[in-house]
């Protein structure tokens, strides 16, 4: 079966190249019975020739029916060729080929409904009844036996590989005189044996009329061919009334044959064969044009069917072109996508890598922000350290200068009175001058350092400013790369304390010592150091507290906690301050932040060198 599809295959697709297998001198290949299964549509077969083939379903019905229209139903092919059947071949065979050729061809099928293939039904039905009639005719028309079916291995090259001959055109194979030239050699001989068989029944006729005759009205020896009619009513025919003999079988011959009568039936009969002889040549006359108007038609087809194949050479050739042009333009394209698309690549790469270093320079500037940021919070309170440091002791020495003053003073009002009594407290009263003029000095000295103290708090100022330029440069750095923005945690720094200073005595609490109890109650509650947090408190109050705290961390991540405005008023050893606090978590379960604000209120206490609070009371809102 692979062997004949291959054929049908190629002979479908490059018909130019195999016109010596599709010629009617070519013989039928093998495997027709194959071909014709496969041109109807059997799924077995279509589905192994697909698999053996790899070509479409569609394309081997078409390369099937085609190859069958081609070898079978051409013009001239004799009712073996017709059939696709060797000569001699078995009844069931060939009637197995005409049933799939008519359900091929018949117009009531699918496969063809085409008005131009309608005749291949009549022509496939004429090819049966001849074959039927004569099953065992094995030589053409012409005397010459039929080629038998030759393997088709060899005959799937192409058609200059080949050496076949090719056959004659369709004009001199079918020639207008030599279809008859068999009929007019027995025709005459048809013609005088018609004749004297028509004479001879005509003889017989005569004779069996004149028996008739004889039958009628007896037989009259004198040959007069009268007859007595009848004189009465009552008379007997003659026939009955005079006596008869019986002539027995011989008794036509003997009565006398009317020559005149057969004289005038010959003459009809020679006119009949003269009209049927003429109607005979205008028969054939008639047929001769019709021939020779086939011979025109076909010679029209053949030329027709040649620019059809140039009209295809032409277009598989503009196909073809086409088709390479196409290739080539989506060559190009492709080409052009690639680079398009290794540049997209490389552009993509590039901004990513500008990206990428963009980042680490903001994430450095961030760094660098935070890092003086820091400085700065820790400069600040440097300076607000050493700024309540200076305010003490500016205060301690105006308080000691004053009281000096007053007593100088008074002591100058003294000294006065007593110069006025005596002069010789007069070196006494200058050197108490000497010494007033000395603790103004030791004032304005004080004032300087006062003004100095101020210096130091415009730095503070410009160094605050210059972290607001960076952070706000930092800002505009992450609004320009859109994928590093971070949420920078800002810091507000702690207000700075007012410290009311009541009186100075040993064992007493100082402010530099409060700031540090409450930067590690503020540290150790950031870490939610739970012992921490408990260790800054006296042991009346942690036990108190315990709980709550342990609540507070174990549910929540602490994320800031800021006091401001803190106002101490120390009392010896204690202390109790006021303020406000700010606080932020965020949940352990679900992520939630959370603000927390209010007042808050410290007690804390110096006992044997160690301060501890005492007592804090806080605003806390309702969950």
């Amino acid at each position: 079966m692979t062997d004949i599809v291959a054929l049908a295959l190629a002979c479908y697709r490059r018909p130019l190249d195999y016109q010596d297998r599709l010629s009617l001198a070519a013989p039928l290949p093998e495997g027709m019975d194959q071909l014709l299964w496969l041109a109807n549509g059997s799924s077995e077969i279509l589905d192994a020739a697909t698999r053996q083939t790899g070509a479409k379903p569609q394309e081997l019905l078409d390369a099937a029916r085609f190859c069958i229209q081609q070898w079978c139903l051409v013009r001239g092919a004799a009712p073996c060729r017709v059939l696709g059947v060797e000569p001699g071949a078995p009844l069931e065979r060939v009637k197995e080929h005409y049933r799939l050729l008519m359900r091929l061809f018949h117009p009531d099928r699918a496969a063809g409904r085409e008005t131009w293939t309608d005749h291949y039904a009549s022509r496939i039905n004429e090819a049966w009844t001849a074959l039927s009639r004569m099953p065992e005719r094995a030589v053409q028309d012409d005397g010459q036996p039929y080629p038998r079916s030759v393997p088709v291995q060899d005959t799937v090259r192409p058609a200059e590989e080949r050496a076949v001959k090719r056959p004659q055109p369709l004009s001199s194979r079918h020639q207008p005189g030599r279809r008859f030239r068999t009929r007019r050699r027995w025709l005459p001989r048809l013609v005088v044996w018609g004749g004297l068989t028509l004479a001879v029944m005509m003889v017989l006729g005569g004779f069996y009329l004149d028996r008739l005759s004889v039958g009628r009205s007896g037989f009259d020896p004198t040959g007069d061919g009268r007859r007595d009619r009848p004189t009465g009513g009552a008379s007997v025919p003659t026939a009955i009334a005079a006596p008869a003999t019986n002539p027995g079988a011989l008794g036509p011959f003997l009565a006398a044959p009317d020559w005149q009568a057969l004289e005038q039936r010959e003459q009809q009969a020679q006119r009949q064969i003269a009209q049927a002889w003429e109607a005979r040549k205008r028969w054939e006359e008639s047929r001769q044009q019709q021939i020779v108007a086939e011979a025109a038609l076909l010679e029209s087809m053949r030329a027709e069917r040649a620019e059809l194949e140039e009209q295809v050479r032409i277009e598989q050739a503009r196909m073809e072109q086409t088709r390479a042009e196409q290739l080539a333009v989506e060559q190009q394209r492709l080409a052009r996508l690639q680079a398009e698309q290794a540049r997209v690549e490389q552009v993509r790469t590039e901004r990513e890598l500008a990206e990428r270093r963009r980042l680490e320079a903001l994430q450095a500037e961030q760094a660098k922000a935070e890092r003086l940021a820091e400085e700065l919070r820790i400069e600040r309170q440097r300076l607000e350290k050493l700024k309540a440091e200076q305010a003490r002791s500016e205060q301690v020495k105006i308080a000691q200068a004053q009281a000096e003053r007053q007593r100088l003073g008074e002591q100058l009002k003294t000294e006065k009175a007593r110069a006025d009594q005596a002069k010789t407290e007069q070196a006494k009263v200058e050197r108490i001058q000497a010494e007033r003029q000395r603790l103004e000095e030791q004032l304005k000295a004080e004032k300087a350092r006062a003004d100095q103290a101020k210096t130091e708090q415009a730095k503070v100022e410009r160094i605050q400013a210059e972290r607001q330029r960076l952070e706000e440069q930092l800002k505009a750095e992450k609004a320009r790369a859109e994928r590093a923005r971070l949420e920078a945690a800002s810091r507000a720094p702690a207000a700075p304390m007012t410290v009311a200073v009541v009186a100075l005595e040993e064992g007493a609490l100082t402010a530099g010592e409060v700031e540090r109890l409450m930067s590690r109650y503020t540290r150790a509650y950031q870490r939610g150091d739970l012992n921490g947090v408990m260790a800054l408190f006296a042991t009346g109050p942690r036990s108190r507290i315990r709980g709550d705290y342990a609540t507070l961390f174990a549910a929540h991540y602490v994320r800031g906690l800021w006091l401001r405005d803190l106002r101490w008023v120390y009392r010896g050893p204690s202390a109790s301050g006021s303020g406000h606090y700010e606080l932020k978590l965020r949940q352990r379960d679900n992520g939630e932040l959370r603000r927390v604000e209010g007042n808050i209120r410290f007690t804390v206490q110096k006992r044997d060198n160690q301060i501890l609070i005492e007592a804090i009371e806080y605003d806390w809102p309702e969950s």
